[in-house]
């Protein structure tokens, strides 16, 4: 006896559970009259979760309207949540969907246009994540805060420069954002959108005052963070709105340092034309040339050197202590010994004095050919060495260096 109820009772959930699935598949397909079958004559409940899902939370995920007004007013309540890891309400949805009249009418129902769900985000940020500006322009036309922000002090703006959704930038400027809002971190939407490379949101956002000396909590500026992950369009945008291209960080690094530690070889090339200090050092062998050493990364330091960089200032250099990765390089370390302890020429010299004196920009090569000097000696003024450096022509497996006027 107690077995056939047992085997009731379980036949009964699964017959709940299929009909609780034909009704998230009344609402995907919009069939209205199965889905008011279900919750008004079958009394199935509006907010059962079903593998994740809720009855009112699907209808956000496809905007259906009429859809939305069955299930209300079959009990459903606004504020169910998807079991997905945010734990989204439907106004949430909706919103990241850009169902502008779906979220219309759960306002009506008495939705909250700021509720947030488990990171804190509210539907403003879902819009501006997903990139939809008529969304984000309806919720702050009916109420929403531009400047919420979720649990790690991210705003809504710091949603739309991550993701480089510039539309939605723009509204949200319009109403009010607080450009240089930080997170926890200290970072503002302006960070963010150099991190991640976005140029025309840093453009909107230096138009619309982004502060070029905000630092982080690490101290770090704009230049720092667009050396530290490789973004040269927009590192030369901040630089021409004056950004300080030698700053320190926390711990003493410029943005020329930070480009050789991550690696960051065209950015390191550009820093060298435009005359970054190469020099900047904490102490002993924390120079950015030995660092690039210690990395092994020898197209960097062929850079260094074709930049003009002066090896003899480097003790570790003129007393053969190098370190252990470029050991297996007997060659390249002679080359380097070599070059830093014999006197550059004046010819060397000149070279970079003039490079220095014309000041690197894009019209740096007519300014050089204005000069009134020999074809032969603007060639070797010209970039034409440093730009011949690529990332990948020299490597540690390479024991003979390349032929060079060092000497």
């Amino acid at each position: 006896m107690d077995e056939d109820n047992s085997v009731s009772e379980e036949e009964e959930i699964v017959d709940i559970y299929q009909e609780h699935k034909s009704l998230l598949e009344a609402i995907d397909n919009h069939n209205c009259a199965l889905v008011h079958d279900l919750v008004h004559n079958k009394g199935l409940c509006p907010n059962i979760n079903v593998d994740g899902q809720t009855p009112i939370c699907r209808a956000a995920q496809v905007g259906f309207v009429d859809i939305l007004d069955i299930l209300v007013e079959g009990g459903c309540s606004l504020f169910t949540a998807d079991a997905d890891i945010w734990r989204r309400q439907a106004l949430h949805i909706a919103a990241s969907k850009g169902h502008i009249e779906f979220a219309r009418r759960l306002l009506e129902y008495g939705a909250d246009v700021n509720t947030r769900d488990d990171d804190e985000r509210t539907p403003l940020h879902w819009a501006a994540t997903y990139g939809n500006p008529l969304m984000a322009s309806f919720l702050l036309n009916v109420g929403a805060a531009v400047n919420i922000a979720q649990c790690d002090g991210f705003t809504p703006l710091h949603a739309a420069t991550c993701l480089g959704h510039n539309n939605v930038c723009k509204v949200l400027l319009e109403h009010g954002a607080e450009i240089n809002r930080t997170d926890r971190d200290g970072w503002s939407p302006f960070h963010t959108a150099v991190c991640y490379g976005h140029k025309e949101v840093v453009q909107t956002l230096l138009e619309a005052g982004a502060s070029l000396t905000k630092l982080t909590n690490d101290e770090e500026n704009v230049v720092h963070i667009a050396a530290s992950s490789g973004k040269l369009d927009v590192l030369k945008l901040t630089l021409d709105y004056g950004a300080d291209l030698n700053a320190l960080t926390m711990s003493g690094s410029t943005p020329f340092y930070l480009s050789i530690y991550y690696g960051e070889f065209e950015v390191v090339r550009y820093f060298i034309k435009i005359g970054a200090d190469m020099y900047v050092t904490n102490g002993p062998k924390k120079t950015p040339f030995y660092l690039a050493a210690a990395k092994c990364h020898m197209p960097i330091m062929f850079l260094m050197m074709e930049g003009g960089y002066n090896l003899s200032c480097e003790e570790w250099v003129l007393q053969k202590e190098f370190p252990q990765v470029l050991h297996k390089l007997p060659e390249f370390c002679n080359l380097l010994y070599r070059v830093g302890a014999n006197p550059r020429s004046l010819k060397n010299l000149s070279r970079f004095r003039i490079r220095n004196a014309i000041k690197y920009d894009t019209d740096f090569e007519n300014s050089l050919n204005s000069l009134q000097l020999p074809s032969c000696l603007k060639e070797y003024i010209s970039y034409s060495d440093l730009d011949g450096i690529g990332k990948t022509s020299i490597t540690a497996s390479t024991d003979t260096p390349p032929a060079v006027g060092w000497l």
